[in-house]
């Protein structure tokens, strides 16, 4: 709310076809700084790096939740400092996407469609528990993907569900990088 100015400034030149469209792209700069100020960007890539992409340490290291830091890691892409690339999706019960990022390959559809048999599906069955999961496409493309259930504020707890599930992903050639993978990969051994 301080900073219109600024983002009316970011936006002035821009193409967007409707005032909705210019609201949208404030609300999005605007959490993108929110974002950057509590996890900032050097900061939060040493984390990742250090932690080997612990997701649940760098919640508690930043004081943010499970969410944000997922976010925050599709964020990493510096030309001089990138991080894991990854997608981010978060979903419904009934499969509706209600928000996604994406920095891979990974073709994320925009109103559901997705495999049933996707951990991210599963995860409602076990909620706060991280499930990994290797996906492979039909065009051959494998990813490593981790699912969880987060919950959501809402205005009644007696009249709607609050979870949602997550899932943060990657192309399998990066997952060597990340703790999860590497303890499932000596597990397996």
């Amino acid at each position: 709310m301080e900073s219109e100015n600024i983002l009316n400034d970011i936006t002035s030149d821009s193409n967007f076809e409707s005032q909705r469209a210019v609201a949208r792209c404030h609300v999005e700069l605007a959490n993108y700084f929110a974002a950057a100020l509590l996890m900032p960007y050097d900061a939060f890539h040493a984390m990742a790096e250090q932690s080997k992409y612990d997701i649940d340490r760098m919640a508690s290291a930043f004081a943010v939740s499970f969410e944000q830091v997922c976010q925050r890691l599709t964020t990493l892409q510096r030309e001089t400092k990138r991080g894991v690339p990854f997608f981010f999706l978060r979903v419904d019960k009934a499969g509706n996407v209600t928000k996604r990022f994406n920095a891979t390959s990974f073709n994320i559809a925009e109103h559901g469609g997705s495999c049933p048999v996707w951990n991210l599906h599963t995860a409602f069955r076990t909620p706060g528990v991280i499930l990994p999961q290797y996906v492979e496409l039909t065009d051959g493309e494998r990813f490593f993907t981790l699912a969880r259930t987060t919950e959501r504020p809402v205005f009644s707890m007696q009249t709607q569900d609050r979870r949602l599930a997550i899932s943060l992903g990657c192309d399998i050639k990066h997952a060597k990088q990340i703790n999860l993978y590497i303890s499932l990969s000596k597990a397996s051994q």
